[in-house]
């Protein structure tokens, strides 16, 4: 499974550029500020969209702590995935962590709703220290828990 968060580097191309590479992606994962630099002055919604009819797979976008939109291409709409909420005390590694928690939900479930629950928890126990040093060693006893929990989806 490849999965993509674009960083600067391809955020800086245009979007006709990264289409061969989109083409090979089981999911894109552009922060808020990666997406608007892809497609600009597009809201987010329109924007997954945009990129959506280049990209093979899952077209999402983090947007920090109003959470995550996934693309759902059946129904040509954005799903809203909140954050677990937290007491965040530093943001680094945040968007990192939702991307490997996204990966790791992707290949567990298949499902683009889940996988971004599975990098909202990520994400959550990364923030919750100074450093990338709270990410490590993950409890996966607490993160499931967390799981089993009703989301709050916006469909």
């Amino acid at each position: 499974m490849i999965t993509a968060d674009p960083g600067w580097q391809l955020a800086s191309q245009r979007l006709e550029d990264i289409v061969p590479i989109l083409a090979r992606l089981d999911a894109f994962i552009p922060s808020e500020v990666e997406l608007h630099a892809l497609v600009p002055d597009a809201a987010p919604a329109d924007a997954l969209a945009v990129i959506s009819e280049r990209c093979r797979g899952v077209v999402a976008v983090k947007m920090g702590p109003q959470g995550a939109l996934i693309w759902d291409r059946v129904t040509r709409t954005a799903i809203a995935v909140p954050p677990q909420r937290v007491e965040a005390c530093d943001p680094t590694g945040a968007g990192d962590s939702f991307c490997g928690g996204f990966l790791a939900g992707l290949v567990e479930t298949g499902d683009p709703v889940q996988a971004a629950r599975f990098g909202a928890v990520s994400a959550a126990g990364v923030v919750c220290s100074f450093g990338a040093a709270g990410a490590l060693p993950a409890d996966q006893a607490t993160a499931r828990a967390t799981l089993q929990k009703e989301p709050n989806i916006c469909r």
